[in-house]
């Protein structure tokens, strides 16, 4: 399915500001500027007490703030598992509601804010200094509730290799209901239609 999803992400930690005016640093943690580096993640793996998350794609880091990188936008593919505590009634409750033993869910668009070293931890190296694209610099107020395709999402991030992002190599792409018709896919991809839509889309 040709759908994207958002996840927001916060990792806990102390942040303060002593013995100055707080104000300055208030209003560059709400603005959350991204810089134009860029960085690439494969398969990364991210762990936080019982939750773990894995990154497959583009990170662009906000500016430093007070010399540290408080937060980033993800762009690619990626993954959470959380595991619920090892108390009965927490599981029989997610049994009761979910029907599974833990939380698990894929996502496209992941905001990460950072109150720790998280950012350094993850010494992820710079892979180019493009601007960030639209879905990671559009205010979430505007941005969110729009449609987004995953093709041309991964596409303006960078990504120009689609093939591993297919779940099965031997199986063509697929367009989706909700797709347009005359929807024309990024360069390099073919997507081909299902058996009651119109002919195959391909890039121009």
């Amino acid at each position: 399915m040709r759908a994207n999803k958002l996840l927001l992400v916060f990792a806990a930690g102390p942040f303060l500001v002593c013995g100055e005016d707080a104000t300055p640093v208030y209003s560059s943690l709400k603005a959350f500027t991204l810089s134009p580096a860029q960085a690439r993640a494969d398969n990364l793996v991210l762990k936080r007490d019982r939750i773990e998350m894995r990154f497959d794609g583009v990170f662009y880091s906000e500016a430093p703030i007070q010399g540290k990188v408080r937060g980033a936008v993800f762009l690619g593919n990626g993954s959470v598992q959380i595991d619920p505590p090892d108390v009965g009634y927490e599981r029989d409750n997610l049994h009761r509601m979910l029907r599974a033993d833990r939380v698990e869910s894929n996502f496209k668009i992941a905001v990460l804010r950072f109150s720790d070293d998280t950012w350094e931890k993850l010494a992820l190296k710079q892979a180019g200094d493009e601007a960030a694209p639209e879905a990671a610099t559009k205010p979430a107020r505007e941005f969110t509730g729009q449609f987004c395709i995953d093709d041309k999402v991964l596409y303006d991030s960078g990504v120009r290799n689609f093939e591993r992002y297919r779940v099965d190599a031997s199986v063509p792409l697929m367009s989706d209901f909700f797709v347009p018709d005359d929807d024309v896919p990024p360069p390099g991809v073919t997507v081909t239609p299902l058996p009651s839509v119109g002919g195959a889309q391909r890039s121009g």
